[in-house]
């Protein structure tokens, strides 16, 4: 017979909201422990019935009204008002909220979300709170009039040929002028902005002594974007170095290109220049180890 004071505790936590598995990591139990005991000593939520008045409730003012207030109103968890609007087909919790997270405005502008988070919030003064939804994890959130109010004032660092027309939700007047002047003017004088993602990516392709045009072409960039930034950053051009190649490499080229692999695909596979993948196929048509009417297919 199980402690009752374990039996107590279970029902007081599951009465909650909390899941099985929260029941048990609040316990030190397992999840299946938790299961084996609620069944083996029938214990049920007191409140786990929806009612239909507490169904419309929740659907009328989901996405309207805070998760914390819902769940006081209605006397049950945030985490079961969560799950419940789940089942319902409702809005997620962070659109509950009537707030934007950074990631959110970095997807509909098509950007990285370091931008919005390190630009945006912490060096052009877009007004953000960095807070919690639920839980303990926690999202830099945007209230969408105080996002509309910075954009108006911070025109020239954003896209707007980006974003889709009331996506999110109703627009200010001059937001389709601006769409409309971004589609006819971007392409001549776009310049995307840096993020500390593609530094990184940069940083670590550098060290492979791939040429500048892979290096623009993997990163999505111009060959002088790519050689400017490169400068800022302070890295050196890195010596040609001839690395020896092992047989698994050769045997590697011969097989990707019978499956036709184009060089560069290689190239990325193996760590190595295209330049020298092109010179390493040559030489092995010379040599007889690869059937010629593959080199016919770079074209």
């Amino acid at each position: 017979m199980q402690n009752q004071e374990i039996i107590e505790k279970i029902k007081k936590l599951y009465n909650k909201g909390l899941t099985q598995k929260q029941v048990g990591e609040k316990l030190g139990m397992t999840q299946n422990k938790i299961a084996y005991l609620m069944k083996k000593y029938n214990i049920k939520t007191r409140n786990s019935i929806w009612t239909e008045e507490e169904e419309e409730y929740l659907q009328r003012r989901y996405g309207k009204t805070t998760l914390k207030r819902i769940a006081k109103k209605l006397g049950r968890s945030e985490n079961a008002i969560e799950i419940k609007a789940g089942r319902l087909g409702l809005s997620s919790a962070l659109e509950a909220t009537g707030e934007l997270t950074a990631a959110e405005i970095a997807k509909v502008f098509k950007i990285d979300a370091h931008v919005v988070v390190d630009k945006w919030i912490k060096n052009k003064g877009l007004k953000a709170q960095y807070k919690a939804v639920r839980c303990k994890r926690k999202f830099w959130r945007i209230k969408t009039e105080d996002f509309w109010k910075w954009a108006k004032d911070n025109k020239g660092i954003i896209n707007f040929s980006k974003l889709e027309k009331n996506l999110l939700g109703k627009e200010p007047n001059w937001v389709d002028s601006e769409r409309k002047k971004d589609f006819k003017e971007r392409p001549k004088r776009q310049y995307k902005l840096w993020n500390e993602l593609e530094d990184r990516k940069l940083k670590n392709l550098w060290k492979t002594s791939r040429s500048l045009k892979e290096l623009a072409e993997f990163l999505n960039r111009s060959p002088s974007s790519v050689r400017n930034r490169s400068t800022r950053l302070g890295l050196k051009p890195c010596r040609k170095v001839n690395i020896p190649w092992t047989d698994e490499e050769v045997n590697t080229v011969i097989r990707m290109k019978k499956d036709g692999a184009l060089d560069r695909e290689i190239a990325w596979e193996l760590g190595r220049s295209t330049e020298n993948i092109s010179w390493k196929r040559k030489e092995l048509i010379k040599q007889g180890k690869l059937n010629w009417q593959y080199r016919r297919m770079e074209a």
